[in-house]
């Protein structure tokens, strides 16, 4: 929860996914990163799992907590707890290691590494 000129708000607990005829819910504490991947988009739990959601990532960003996940370009939100190693990358991006590992690269966009470095040492 984070106060926005004397408003509450309030951040998700937990999302809902579908898989095959089963319905699960995640709890966003459980959750390591989301990513997007041709037109669909993928949360990944701390523990491994992967589930597809039926939001976008611009739907998504909104409803998490800023202090614990980062949009570090199109394609990634990552959590704080997720980034395992970090390496300088060319035009001063930043290359990020996700734990678990993720099979697509994430980079941060030129645009948002000043952003994301802001954030990482807050």
């Amino acid at each position: 929860m984070a106060s926005l000129k004397g408003e509450t708000i309030q951040y998700k607990q937990r999302l809902m996914v579908v898989y095959g005829s089963k319905i699960k819910t995640i709890k966003i504490s459980e959750t390591a990163y989301f990513y997007a991947d041709q037109k669909s988009v993928f949360i990944v739990e701390k523990n491994g799992s992967k589930y597809i959601l039926d939001e976008t990532l611009d739907q998504i960003q909104p409803t998490l907590d800023p202090r614990i996940f980062f949009r570090v370009n199109r394609a990634f939100i990552v959590g704080i707890d997720a980034i395992a190693q970090m390496h300088t990358y060319s035009r001063s991006r930043i290359k990020i290691l996700l734990s678990p590992n993720c099979e697509k690269e994430c980079i941060s966009s030129t645009e948002k590494t000043a952003d994301f470095r802001d954030w990482l040492g807050r």
